[in-house]
């Protein structure tokens, strides 16, 4: 598994904290690739998180989906985000409590109820590879409860418009987490036998 950092994510990534410090000077900014930790942010009233390229493997191979994202807390609680997706010129936006949008049309969660018609995304452990035993476990035991399973490789453009897995680390859960807040909906975490089970089935739309 490749776990790749370029040129292009380091200048996409000045790039965004030039125009956030050049709008919001006294704002707080935690960028992916020259963050070291979320204390240090965490603190601000105001806090920019930021990933310059999500997807970069698939970006070097020219594969249409990566994207650029930002998310916007205030005094720790996210209150919108953007996702933007530069190979398709799709944009999606969302302001907690207002909705969410793709190319400025409303979208919303998914009404489908039954996780046995779902499509459904999800992502492999590329960082941790001896986890992958157990995690392909769940992924059988997952596929025998769905529709289908895709992996995509940009967990933010398949949480904003491709959903329904949501991603972990700190920038991406934050754009889920406005995402849906903005539809009245809470991340929440579950086991993948969780997963199947009739709570899940009556939550969050997959």
């Amino acid at each position: 598994f490749a776990d790749s950092v370029t040129h292009v994510d380091h200048e996409a990534e000045a790039e965004i904290v030039a125009c956030i410090k050049d709008a919001f000077p006294d704002h707080a900014i935690l960028a992916e690739e020259s963050a070291d930790d979320l204390d240090s942010s965490a603190l601000a009233s105001w806090t920019w998180i930021a990933d310059p390229l999500d997807g970069t493997t698939n970006f070097l191979h020219q594969y249409p989906m990566s994207s650029s994202s930002v998310a916007l807390l205030h005094d720790g609680h996210a209150v919108a985000a953007a996702v933007v997706c530069s190979a398709t010129g799709e944009e999606w936006t969302a302001t907690r409590g207002a909705g969410a949008c793709k190319d400025d049309v409303a979208i919303e969660i998914s009404s489908l109820q039954r996780l046995d018609r779902a499509l459904i995304g999800t992502g492999f452990p590329f960082k941790l590879p001896h986890l992958l035993p157990t995690y392909l476990r769940q992924f059988e035991h997952i596929i025998r409860n769905v529709s289908d399973i895709r992996r995509g490789g940009s967990a933010a453009s398949r949480t904003a418009g491709r959903k329904r897995r949501f991603p972990r680390g700190c920038a991406r859960l934050e754009r889920a987490h406005v995402l849906l807040r903005s539809h009245g909906h809470e991340l929440c975490k579950r086991s993948a036998r969780a997963a199947t089970s009739a709570r899940c089935r009556r939550g969050v739309g997959v």
